[in-house]
This record gives C-alpha cells, structure tokens and sequence, in this order.
C-alpha cells in the first residue's frame, strides 16, 4: 500500500515535466513562429536567411528529439542583401527591366547558382560558404534574391508598372515596323529606352520592352529565313522556265539577294544560306566578304527592301554578284 502511494508523486512529476517539455517546445515555436513571420520578406513572399533559419528550427521542434538549433547550425544561409553590400558587383539593373515573370527566373538562377562555380563570382561563396562536415569544400545558400530585386523596382519608382504584351495591346509599337529582322542589339536597345519613356510620359514604367523587341526581331528572321526558301525554290522553277518573264526573274533575284545579305548578319553559315538560297556556297562566302567590306567603309548605308522586313546593309546589284544571277 504504501508503495503504491509512493507513486502517486512520482507519477504527478513526471506529468508536471512533460507538461513543462510540452510547454517549452511550444513556446520555442512560437518564438520562432513570429521570427519567420517577422523576417519574412513582404515585397514578394520570398524567403530571408532569418526566417529561413526559423522555418528550419520549426521543423527541428516538431521532431520527436525536438530542440532547437543555434544560429551556427544554417550559417550557410546567406541573404542576397547582405552578398550586394558585401560585393556591388552582382547587383544587375537590367533585371529592373523585364517582366516580372521573367525577373522571377532569372532570381531562381542567382538563388541556385550565384557563387557556386569559378565562372560566377567565386568570391561569395568565398566570403559566405561553410566548410562542409567532410572538408572537402565550402558552400552556401542564397536567400531573398527575388525579394530584393522586387523592392528596388517597387521602392525606387513609385510608378506603377505596366507589362510590355498589355503596353503593346493598347499601343502596337511593335507592328508600327521600326525593328526589323536586321536591327543590331544597340538599335534594340534604343528602341525599348523609347518605348519606356513613351509609357512614362503616361505615367508608367514598362517592363519587358528590350525582351519584346529581341523576340520580334527573331520572329522577323525566321519568317525571312522562310522565305528564302520560297524564294530560291520560285528563281529555280523560273530559270527552269521557256515562259519566264525576265523582269519577274530579276525582281525575285533581287530579293534573294537581299534575304541572303541579311541572313548573313543573323549568323547563319554559308553552308545553310547556300542551301536554303540554292545558290552555290563560293557565292555566299564572296557575298559575305563584300558586305563585311561594305560596312567597314561605310560606303554602303542602306538597301531599299523589296521583301518586308529583310533589311540589308548593301546596295550590291544581282548581276554583280557572281552566282546570284546574269
């Protein structure tokens, strides 16, 4: 009897002790409950090292061994705020100007990938890595990369933003013809620095503008390099022909001439124009040598486009041009 009585304040304790381990590990959660909370970059959802370590310590409490970890446990994590005070470098404006989806991937590259190679800035993980348990290396995790971007452009503009396929909706920039499939980076370039300040003027800032305008002008060359295939095909059926008008055979070559002109400075080889053109390949290769000569003197500024948007940087004559016609 007295045995079992003794138990009684054994068994009381052991309550009160687990109640006490219940309670600390709910306060812990809670405290590191409102740390994520806390820490949680508001710009765009995303993860900031603080609350990523508060996330983990979650999880860590509702192990069955549960217990917390120390700061030292995820020092592996890395907010992107601190690597760009750390290191100016890797800060890159022109992320500011594309649409938010794909600002979106390109943060998921610099989250995965920023400092872990010798090719991209080998010094953060330098700076930020933790040696691995076995020695072998060093590594890190960047956080709040998407964040951080997201708060420069909403932050440092209080102008709303307005993505480029609605700006295009409304306006048609892109149809008026000013890129065509020709257009060099730097003319894309000015392009799009007009198109924001045309949306400015209304009280905007456009995003994607420049990605628009390099997706037109490829859009532009693939349907020329369609073309060039029509075209070689119709010179082909039209030299083959005993009714062929002369004027209509020199008006194609002369378009041929221009598609492959411009295919020449869309970075196609010889090999593929001169199929594509049906044309010997020693033709296009002295094209090429003619054309790079042209523009390194200047001395031919435009050609007048027979085909839309072909573009082309000679003022070269089909007859002159051996291969391409008498």
């Amino acid at each position: 009897m007295s045995r079992a009585i003794s138990l009684v304040p054994s068994a009381a304790r052991h309550a009160r002790m687990a109640e006490d381990s219940r309670s600390t590990r709910y306060l812990g959660m809670a405290g590191e409950g409102q740390a994520l909370l806390t820490r949680w970059r508001d710009a765009d959802l995303d993860w900031s090292a603080d609350s990523g370590r508060a996330g983990r310590n979650i999880t860590r409490l509702c192990k069955r061994h549960w217990k917390a970890a120390g700061p030292e446990a995820d020092a592996h994590l890395v907010d992107y705020s601190e690597i760009v005070a750390r290191f100016p470098q890797v800060y890159r404006p022109n992320l500011l100007r594309q649409q938010l989806d794909e600002l979106a991937k390109d943060c998921e590259s610099i989250t995965r990938y920023l400092g872990s190679n010798e090719h991209w800035h080998p010094e953060v993980n330098e700076a930020f890595g933790v040696p691995y348990r076995d020695g072998s290396d060093k590594g890190h995790d960047v956080l709040g990369v998407r964040a951080w971007y997201r708060s420069i452009l909403m932050d440092g503009d209080p102008r709303p933003l307005k993505e480029f396929p609605d700006w295009e909706a409304e306006h048609g920039r892109l149809a008026a013809g000013d890129i065509t499939s020709t257009s060099t980076d730097a003319e894309l370039d000015r392009w799009a620095d007009l198109e924001e300040k045309n949306a400015a003027r209304q009280g905007w800032r456009l995003l994607g503008a420049r990605e628009a305008a390099a997706a037109h002008r490829e859009q532009l060359r693939d349907r020329g390099w369609d073309r060039l295939a029509v075209v070689g095909a119709d010179i082909a059926e039209l030299e083959n022909s005993t009714d062929a008008v002369d004027k209509n055979l020199e008006t194609t070559r002369q378009e041929r001439l221009h598609l492959v002109t411009a295919a020449i400075g869309w970075g196609r080889s010889d090999s593929e124009i001169a199929t594509r053109a049906r044309v010997p390949r020693r033709a296009v290769y002295e094209l090429r040598d003619t054309v790079a000569a042209a523009r390194r003197s200047r001395a031919c500024p435009g050609l007048p486009l027979t085909a839309p948007d072909t573009g082309s940087s000679s003022h070269l004559k089909p007859r002159l041009v051996r291969g391409f016609g008498r």
